[in-house]
């Protein structure tokens, strides 16, 4: 036929225990421990927090955070007196022990580029050799100009040769003085500032060799105080952690409910496959143990493992129809509204092969009669289809890599497929409206066709096994 046809994904899940309204922040303790006092199963427990539900070694625990808080305190002392040994500064923070460092004064070397023994005598002489060869050069080019004037005014007679010969003269003066600046220059820096700088730089080791000596003199005591300062601080990491972890401790031995209501108490057992002493004072109880829960009535949900097949088209949002097995003439309605992102750990142990992912679908209303751990029937609704053409899903078959349907008269025909549910699949091209088809492949057709039982032809279509595909 054609027309609306939902495409869902079924499943089968159970009402959760509790309803399923756990706690929103889980609290771990460390190792086991055993239970002082418990509030009374079945009943309310009025605080202002909500209810008191659990408490567990509280003594032994607060003992231990004091026993930490004291030796915290005692490596804190230590740690102050190792650094004020070292000659430094100690700021002390409280909780965070990176924040415990050694403050020197810090040295401006920048200051140290003006002091009078950094410039010296000797730039200001490399400075003033330098500049009487510029200004010798430039008066010697001067003068070579004025001689190349000269000499061309003396070829046409407009200048004795007395001037000429001045000119000339005036330039080897020149020449002589620019070489002989050169050469005070190549003086001071061959065998003048050499010989300044054997001596400053002699001072110089001899004042490293000074402070060498000062170094080493304190260089006991301040590696005394280095390692005493060292010690110190790692015995305080170490108790501060201690003290840390025993406050987080003693403050998780009280379990409060986040709000009023039924207190239910687990069977002792972490996994379902195993079993334990029910939570009662004076129990054992493990990390990551289910201690209780409190059931909300007025929002229950129910937990429904999906194939990895099938995951894929479960979202959050989807609209899904519940069936209680307990009631089946009731239908509930519900929404999806959470998808594990990894398979079910429990089912997986079970059969290693097996990969499921539990959804949550959380049901609309109040309905009283619900009860936590009832078995449930689901029904996602993943898409819904408006005027689509569609036949029983097993008419459809397959043939080498197509999708085939036979008709009546046992015509083989390619189809296109769409979406599908566990008794209707979709044909989106190859058949028309009114056509009919077996249910069945027909004998002796190659391509591995699945086949359908008599007893479902019979069922699902008339005596000779045909259904049509019908519009409405």
């Amino acid at each position: 036929p054609k027309g609306e046809q939902p495409a869902d994904a079924p499943g089968r899940g159970t009402m959760p225990r509790g309803g399923r309204t756990e706690r929103g922040r889980p609290q771990h303790t460390e190792g086991t421990a055993g239970v002082n006092a418990t509030a009374p199963a079945g009943g309310e427990e009025e605080t202002t927090h909500g209810a008191e539900a659990l408490a567990k070694e509280a003594d032994e625990a607060e003992r231990a955070a004091q026993e930490a808080e004291r030796l915290a305190e005692k490596a804190v002392e230590a740690f102050r007196q190792a650094v004020e040994a070292a000659g430094g500064e100690c700021t002390m923070p409280s909780g965070d022990v990176s924040a415990f460092g050694v403050h020197f004064e810090d040295i401006d070397f920048r200051n140290l580029a003006g002091d009078e023994r950094l410039g010296g005598e000797a730039e200001q002489k490399r400075r003033t050799l330098e500049s009487d060869i510029m200004l010798e050069n430039q008066q010697l080019i001067a003068a070579k100009e004025k001689l190349e004037g000269t000499r061309k005014l003396f070829e046409h007679d407009f200048v004795t040769e007395a001037e000429l010969r001045r000119d000339e003269m005036t330039v080897t003066l020149h020449e002589i003085g620019l070489e002989s600046k050169q050469t005070s220059e190549d003086l001071f820096f061959r065998y003048e500032f050499p010989k300044q700088a054997e001596v400053c730089f002699s001072d110089y080791e001899e004042a490293l060799r000074n402070l060498d000596r000062v170094l080493k003199e304190a260089s006991t005591k301040l590696m005394s105080a280095k390692v005493g300062r060292d010690s110190a601080e790692a015995r305080f990491k170490v108790e501060e952690k201690a003290r840390s972890e025993s406050l987080d401790q003693l403050e998780k031995t009280k379990i409060y409910a986040e709000h009023e209501g039924l207190v239910v108490y687990g069977d002792g057992s972490s996994h379902r496959w195993q079993r334990g002493d029910p939570i009662a004072e004076g129990t054992t109880v493990r990390q990551n143990q289910t201690i209780l829960t409190i059931p909300d009535i007025t929002q229950m949900a129910v937990k429904v493992p999906i194939h990895e097949s099938a995951i894929k088209k479960v979202a959050l949002g989807q609209k899904a129809g519940i069936t209680i097995e307990a009631f089946p003439k009731e239908r509930l309605v519900g929404e999806v509204t959470k998808v594990s992102v990894l398979p079910s750990s429990e089912d997986r142990w079970l059969n290693p092969d097996l990969k499921v992912y539990e959804t949550t679908i959380s049901i609309e209303g109040v309905h009283e009669w619900l009860k936590p751990g009832m078995t449930a029937e689901v029904e996602i609704a993943i898409a819904e289809l408006e005027d689509v053409l569609f036949v029983p899903l097993q008419a459809v078959s397959s043939h080498g890599e197509d999708r085939v349907v036979y008709l009546a008269d046992k015509e083989r025909r390619v189809v296109e497929t769409g979406q599908f549910n566990d008794k209707y699949i979709a044909i989106t091209s190859g058949l028309e409206e009114g056509d009919e088809v077996l249910l069945w492949a027909v004998e002796g057709e190659a391509g591995g066709e699945e086949k359908t039982s008599e007893a479902e032809r019979e069922t699902e279509g008339g005596a000779d096994g045909t259904v049509p595909a019908q519009g409405e």
